[in-house]
């Protein structure tokens, strides 16, 4: 007679969009089988619903409120890889559900904290007619491999008020099609950490705006024309970031880059279209953590330093150091032609 090894025995999965189900054994307890028998498999069950914590227009969301106008709410099927043990270990997957609002006209104000995992958690999703939201003191962390704020089709204008953050330990924390993210005065911030997708043009106004990305894995990713900061204090922590079209900073702008790169990564921050310095004010820096050798920044284009609408000398801006033309490579910044291991640029002279 053969003998079967419980552990032998594939694990169930159960999912649906109400539930959480963990495996918890099977009923009767396995003994010695000599014919046919059935099992049960037992489930730990919990409910799943739309964490506390978040709100549309102060309203607290829960799920499927039928009272709820210009948005709805609901657990969208997501799924993540895992190992599911079936004696050797082969790899499946594991489905489960992520509470999901959708933004569904303009002008509403999302706020609250939602401090989650993968089910705990929320994203935000909005329909492709809605041009403008407003997101006030609203922070949500989660660890799931679908990202916490996604626009597509259509620009979006997003209103900070307040502090704002979005943390993602797994996957994405932004994805944009064009649009901007404009504060409403000094006190208005946004800080993003994990991986961030934007295409088409882009502007930050008014703004601190704070990227920290811990990871190699963690991607900062612009496609499109034109990337904008305005009046904006910038920081951008990351192994790398790849502009692919053209950088703007203008105005009062404070913007600094720090490549984490542990080994030196040659050009750290590449733009493949211009860098414009516009009736800038303020203080662009590009650094290194570890201080190692080599350049930081690389841009295919042109430098360019605009005031009141025309072309001006870099020397007002760039003190000792100097554009370095590298060819087909492109410019990057330096001395001779020796690229600068960190550059600070500024208006020094007027």
């Amino acid at each position: 007679m053969a003998t079967i090894n419980p552990a032998d025995i594939p694990v169930p999965v159960r999912t649906d969009a109400e539930n959480i189900y963990t495996f918890a054994g099977w009923t009767p307890a396995f003994s010695n089988v000599t014919g046919d028998k059935t099992y049960y498999a037992v489930w730990t069950i919990t409910p799943l619903d739309l964490p506390d914590g978040l709100y549309v227009d102060s309203v607290a969301v829960v799920e499927n409120d039928p009272d709820a106008s210009g948005y709805n709410s609901s657990l969208g099927y997501n799924y993540r890889p895992e190992k599911i043990v079936m004696g050797d270990s082969v790899n499946g997957y594991f489905d489960y559900f992520v509470p999901t609002l959708t933004l569904l006209t303009d002008g509403h104000s999302v706020s609250g904290t939602v401090d989650g995992g993968v089910e705990d958690s929320v994203r935000i999703r909005f329909d492709p007619s809605v041009a403008t939201v407003t997101f006030s003191n609203l922070s949500i962390t989660a660890e799931h491999t679908d990202t916490i704020v996604y626009s597509s089709s259509a620009p979006i204008t997003i209103t900070i008020e307040g502090d704002c953050s979005f943390e993602n330990t797994a996957g994405y924390v932004l994805y944009l099609e064009g649009g901007s993210i404009e504060g409403t005065g000094s006190s208005s911030s946004l800080s993003l950490h994990g991986s961030i997708l934007t295409y088409g043009d882009i502007e930050i106004k008014d703004l601190t705006f704070n990227v920290a990305q811990d990871s190699p894995m963690d991607t900062f990713s612009f496609a499109g024309t034109l990337f904008s900061f305005v009046n904006a204090d910038v920081t951008v922590e990351t192994y790398g970031w790849w502009v692919q079209g053209s950088l703007l900073l203008s105005g009062s702008t404070n913007f600094t880059f720090t490549s984490l790169a542990v080994e030196n990564p040659g050009y750290a921050f590449q733009i493949t279209g211009n860098l414009t310095f516009e009736d800038f004010t303020g203080t662009c820096s590009l650094l290194h953590k570890t201080n190692l050798p080599g350049p930081r920044v690389l841009v295919r284009g042109s430098i360019v330093f605009k005031e009141s609408g025309s072309n001006v000398a870099a020397t007002a801006y760039l003190g000792t150091l100097q554009i370095i033309d590298l060819g087909v490579d492109g410019k990057t910044f330096g001395t001779g032609t020796t690229p600068a291991p960190s550059v600070t640029i500024k208006k020094t002279t007027p």
